[in-house]
């Protein structure tokens, strides 16, 4: 499959062909999509707009759904390429003016590792 972000902060997932699933057309963002990112398995969606928010979508489950906002842009994610694996902390890294890793822990934490931190865009 393929996943489409729209200026609109539309979310489309195509099938093979092309072919738009309706049921899987995604509102994720009040704003343009910046990125998109699937894990390896293909079970979950991370995306992150200008509108501050990171929304993690499981497209066969919905028990490991992030929908954060985290108050800044956000120009970048990648989600763990293992992060449908029950086991896995389900780890996913934002990029904006800084590099943070975010880690779910005991009882559904987060936690946050700044892995760097820089003057502009990381």
């Amino acid at each position: 499959f393929l996943c489409l972000g729209s200026h609109w902060g539309r979310i489309h997932i195509l099938d093979h062909q092309g072919n738009n699933i309706q049921s899987k057309t995604l509102q994720a963002h009040t704003v343009a999509v910046n990125q998109i990112s699937i894990d390896q398995k293909g079970d979950y969606i991370g995306s992150c707009s200008d509108d501050g928010k990171v929304f993690i979508y499981g497209l066969y489950s919905l028990d490991n759904n992030q929908n954060m906002s985290l108050g800044r842009l956000v120009k970048s994610i990648a989600i763990d390429p293992n992060y449908s694996k029950s086991g896995s902390s389900k780890k996913f890294i934002t990029g904006d003016d800084k590099l943070v890793l975010y880690e779910k822990t005991f009882l559904s934490r987060m936690k946050l590792t700044v892995l760097c931190d820089a003057e502009g865009g990381v």
